[in-house]
């Protein structure tokens, strides 16, 4: 476990990173995957027990999606704290949920205080699992010093701009393939456009697209 120093990622708050090994077992990948998982869990409960050593003690316990739930809800029935789960997994609505990641989403969904889905398309995705919680939706933040709507006359001519942010991947976690297809369907009716692509990836030298 080593603290993160770096203040423009911190901003102030006490912030830790947990290590832990990965464990590969050949021609057993759905052990290796769960010895591996385990792990984690193991690390992460072991993290906790050291801040907790240092006399640090939570009011409130948060988990960023449910694979650290586990841990989080395991900690929570440990100490007694509450514990929120944030989800946004897009394997939900998708219905992609392997039968290993669902039982781990149902035990920590269900023994949490509160699931936070960031809309109700998720919540409604989550609850078709079978998984019944406390769910309260809370969608995800934006700056709006940052990101606001600009007052913009069109101009005649003038391309019409658009933009991705996400990751360049050849799968369709983010879509960015569906995106490249739709335009080409685009441009064969129409030129007055252009796309800003933000984000890395195994796509990322090709994602010139316009």
């Amino acid at each position: 476990m080593e603290e993160e120093l770096d203040p423009t990622i911190t901003e102030g708050i006490p912030a830790y990173r947990v290590y832990h090994r990965s464990v590969s077992i050949r021609h057993l990948a759905r052990i290796s995957y769960w010895l591996t998982y385990g792990l984690f869990v193991w690390s992460a409960l072991g993290a906790a027990r050291r801040l907790h050593g240092s006399g640090f003690r939570p009011d409130l316990i948060h988990a960023h999606v449910y694979s650290a739930g586990v841990p989080a809800v395991i900690l929570g029935r440990l100490s007694g704290r509450p514990v929120v789960i944030t989800e946004h997994l897009t394997d939900f609505t998708r219905h992609t949920l392997e039968p290993g990641p669902r039982k781990r989403a149902r035990f920590a969904f269900q023994r949490a205080a509160r699931v936070l889905p960031v809309c109700c398309a998720l919540q409604k995705a989550i609850s078709s699992y079978g998984i019944k919680a406390q769910f309260q939706v809370v969608p995800n933040a934006v700056d709006t010093s940052m990101f606001f709507w600009a007052k913009r006359v069109a101009t005649p001519g003038r391309p019409r701009r658009m933009i991705f942010v996400g990751n360049l991947e050849p799968t369709q976690h983010k879509g960015f393939p569906t995106l490249v297809e739709a335009l080409k369907s685009l441009n064969e009716r129409r030129g007055d456009w252009h796309l800003d692509v933000i984000g890395g990836g195994p796509l990322g030298p090709t994602a010139n697209v316009s």
